[in-house]
């Protein structure tokens, strides 16, 4: 949960309960440990892919320890990454928890740029596909959307034309086709690669452990993330019209 004043606060109010000892709230989850506390992932985090440090999936991790009640209470209950070692605290393996906002509607699992979606769908048609422009005053900027995804022409017209029929990349219809077609084939892509899913969703193989998320907790509670419930649309990031190329996956609720 990053980017919002509500989002921040609805995470520190999760960390609080937690560090005040109100275990209910976790479902059961984490039993097996004596003590535990609730920390708050307010650092950037190192990315595999992108190399370089970016927003963690996980809001939260548990950890296991023992830290004076006064100490918390100095705190206000809550707890960030520089206090696993000021406390000696252990991080519990698998504890990522991506926290979600109660109120919100949407969320947005993923946004890939054209260097991460090459490295995860080992190339960017598809994605050129998905982001071409499909009326007749917009139509223009296709050739610049082949040139942001490093696509040549020729590499579209040879994958699309034996996908459909009569192709044509100056055919409006035949552009809708494309556009939907290739939605379709990302979002069949990632529902059939367990790779896919646990990147999108967990942030898994991007992030060490436990800065991707193994648990979830939104208006629904607390819960182990099972790949196999997330409903997701595939559409376009907002910076198209200036050049900023990126393919979005979010939540379909």
């Amino acid at each position: 949960m990053k980017g919002t004043y509500e989002g921040d606060k609805f995470v520190e109010k999760f960390i609080s309960e937690i560090n005040n000892g109100n275990r209910e709230i976790l479902n059961n989850n984490f039993n097996n440990y004596k003590k535990i506390y609730a920390v708050k992932v307010n650092e950037f985090i190192h990315s595999k892919v992108l190399e370089k440090k970016v927003a963690a999936k996980s809001d939260v991790i548990i950890c296991e320890g023992s830290i004076n009640k006064e100490e918390l209470k100095k705190l206000n209950y809550i707890l960030e990454l520089n206090h696993i070692k000021d406390f000696d605290l252990n991080i519990i393996p698998l504890s990522g928890i991506s926290i979600k906002l109660k109120e919100s509607k949407k969320y947005t699992y993923s946004k890939m740029g054209a260097s991460i979606f090459k490295k995860l769908f080992k190339t960017n048609l598809l994605a050129a596909g998905a982001s071409i422009y499909i009326n007749e005053k917009e139509k223009r900027k296709n050739e610049k959307i082949l040139k942001g995804w490093g696509i040549s022409e020729k590499e579209f017209e040879n994958f699309y034309e034996n996908k459909i029929d009569d192709f044509n990349i100056n055919d409006i219809r035949k552009l809708k086709k494309i556009k939907s077609l290739s939605n379709h084939l990302i979002k069949n892509q990632i529902k059939n690669t367990l790779y896919l899913q646990e990147f999108i969703f967990q942030g898994k193989h991007n992030f060490e452990d436990p800065f991707f998320a193994s648990y979830l907790y939104n208006n629904k509670g607390f819960k182990i993330v099972n790949l196999n419930n997330y409903e997701f649309n595939v559409t376009t990031g907002s910076g198209r019209s200036k050049g900023n190329y990126t393919i979005v996956i979010k939540a379909a609720l």
